[in-house]
């Protein structure tokens, strides 16, 4: 008792207090340290193993036979590029003049590069939860498609240029420039989300649109609307688009199988190599075998059907044209190709002629309110427009054509009419055309002018309208049009500015029409439709609005007609 009071009083006791605080403070930090350390190994093991879930794909790029093309690899000195090469994150494609490219992505996308064009690689990332495609226009022209499938609609996939940036939905086909976007097809969303810096929100657009943003670009949303316009119909059949429907790039390797397991595995029906093309278009259909979950035409994802698949082909006006049949398994690997090369008789057939009223060229005048045009043909024609009707009565192999004008049919007129007849090869060849008018009104019948060539036709007269000449005959085929969206054919009432009708028709339509405008971008035998109702683009007013739906087969006759009714309430008066 007494040596502890002496240390006590002597301070011992203190210090051994002390001593032991000490030695708890450093073992609590040393534990501390430890579990620190844990959780920043763990966060960083959870990090890696997170990336090690995300890939970062190559790009394929290949270079147009007779083309040049370079790629700067992280800003480096361009390297001259042949056949197919890998691109990654950072690294710059660069077509030169006369040069085209096109580049292949994971998913399947194609992008085709026009001369002088350059676009950098600026994130890839496939992966769980992580599927990106970013990329950077600096300069020059692409053609883009975007396959249909609805497992890629969780990609975003994002170009930007120096005027705006754009991110594209699944089924998209454009053109893009570094100021223009025209959309050819936007699958089944509103259309391409495009942002301008100056802008706070987003802007979308639709099929059929196209935008360019000035240099002065305007501040507000509502001003951008108003830059949009319907697509010019030359890019449509542009040269450019045309290749590039006809181009493709596979983002695997060819395999290495039999050519008997080949002819299991993927069997091409038709067309036959080196067969001559009669139309603008052409079926490719066949059969494939165990393991191919897809088959792409050209890049574009074909109809498949127990173990058949059909696609329908755009042709370019070349005199030949290359058709790549893929077949694909689950994982988008090509496991079998074949290849078809199609032909093209683009040599205009020999113009017809006009024998009466009078020969091509004349003028003729007469009081009569119904007249009857006849001419010859050169044999082997398979048909004869007038004023952009094809006569139902001509059949190919036919020499001799009529066509009768009437007051009654509304295809004839007080005052001057003029008619223009063409003639249609097997291919699809128009003519050179002839022309002759003829006046109705007083006066005595007969020639008023005659005329050894057709050229000395006014040719700024304008021609009859397209609705004036259409057959109105009851529908062929009722109640095979449909409205599916927005409503299933009840009238609809939106607040909206802009939205898409959808519908179905008969696999026998040749043209659609609505409101007397002929859909640009429908093409023969699908049975589906789409039409944009748009305030800015003046398709839809405020209060109701209807629009009169009309489906006609290749000769012009009425398959089937509707009205649809939309109420456009805005929310803002």
């Amino acid at each position: 008792m007494l040596a502890r009071q002496y240390r006590f009083r002597h301070g011992y006791l203190g210090i051994a207090r002390r001593e032991r605080t000490i030695g708890l403070w450093i073992r609590g930090g040393i534990i501390t340290a430890i579990i620190f350390s844990g959780i920043g190994l763990w966060k960083t093991l959870s990090w890696i193993h997170a990336d090690w879930r995300v890939n970062h794909p190559a790009t394929l790029a290949q270079v147009e036979k007779g083309s040049t093309a370079t790629v700067s690899v992280d800003g480096e000195e361009p390297l001259r590029i042949e056949g197919i090469v890998k691109m990654y994150e950072g690294d710059t494609l660069h077509t030169e003049e006369n040069s085209m490219a096109i580049m292949a992505f994971f998913e399947s996308t194609q992008i085709h590069l026009d001369e002088e064009t350059a676009i950098t690689v600026k994130n890839m990332q496939q992966g769980e939860g992580k599927n990106a495609i970013g990329l950077e226009l600096l300069n020059g022209r692409i053609w883009l498609s975007i396959p249909k499938d609805s497992a890629s609609g969780t990609i975003i996939r994002r170009i930007t240029t120096p005027a705006f940036s754009l991110e594209f939905p699944p089924g998209t086909e454009a053109l893009v420039t570094n100021r223009t976007l025209a959309v050819l097809d936007s699958g089944n969303a509103l259309g391409i989300m495009l942002r301008v810096p100056s802008a706070k929100s987003a802007l979308y657009i639709g099929e059929g649109q196209q935008i360019t943003i000035p240099e002065d670009v305007p501040g507000t949303e509502e001003n951008l609307y108003a830059l949009r316009l319907r697509i010019d119909p030359t890019i449509i059949t542009s040269p450019f688009v045309e290749k590039s429907r006809t181009t493709s790039l596979h983002t695997s390797p060819k395999p290495i199988i039999a050519s008997q397991q080949i002819e299991e595995t993927l069997s091409i029906l038709a067309p036959k190599e080196g067969e001559i093309a009669r139309a603008d278009s052409i079926e490719v259909h066949g059969t494939y075998g165990k393991g191919v979950t897809s088959i792409r035409v050209n890049g574009y994802l074909a109809t498949v059907k127990g173990n058949t698949f059909s696609q329908e082909l755009a042709l370019p006006s070349d005199e030949k044209v290359d058709i790549r049949i893929a077949a694909l398994d689950a994982n988008g690997i090509i496991i079998a190709e074949q290849s078809r090369t199609v032909r093209r008789d683009l040599k205009p057939t020999k113009s017809p002629t006009i024998l009466l009223p009078a020969v091509s060229g004349a003028t003729f005048r007469t009081a009569k309110t119904e007249i009857e045009l006849r001419g010859t043909a050169q044999k082997g024609v398979a048909g004869i427009v007038v004023n952009e009707y094809r006569l139902q009565l001509f059949q190919p192999g036919d020499t001799a054509w009529s066509y009768l004008a009437s007051t009654n049919l509304g295809n004839f007129h007080p005052g001057t009419n003029i008619y223009e007849v063409v003639a249609i090869d097997d291919a699809g060849n128009r003519s050179a055309p002839v022309h002759i008018q003829i006046i109705l009104g007083k006066g005595d019948e007969g020639i008023v002018t005659a005329s050894e060539s057709d050229h000395s036709v006014d040719q700024t007269l304008p021609p009859p309208t397209i609705e004036s000449v259409l057959p109105k005959n009851p529908p062929k085929e009722p109640d095979s049009i449909q409205v599916t969206t927005p409503t299933k054919g009840e009238p609809y009432t939106t607040s909206q500015f802009e939205f898409s009708i959808y519908g179905t028709t008969s696999p026998n339509t040749h043209t659609v029409w609505v409101n007397g405008f002929r859909l640009q971008l429908y093409q023969q035998g699908n049975d589906t439709w789409k039409y944009i109702a748009s305030v800015p683009m003046g398709t839809m007013k405020r209060g109701e609005n209807i629009y009169s739906i009309i489906t006609r087969d290749g000769e012009g006759n009425i398959l089937d007609r509707m009205e649809y009714t939309v109420i456009f309430k805005p929310e803002r008066e």
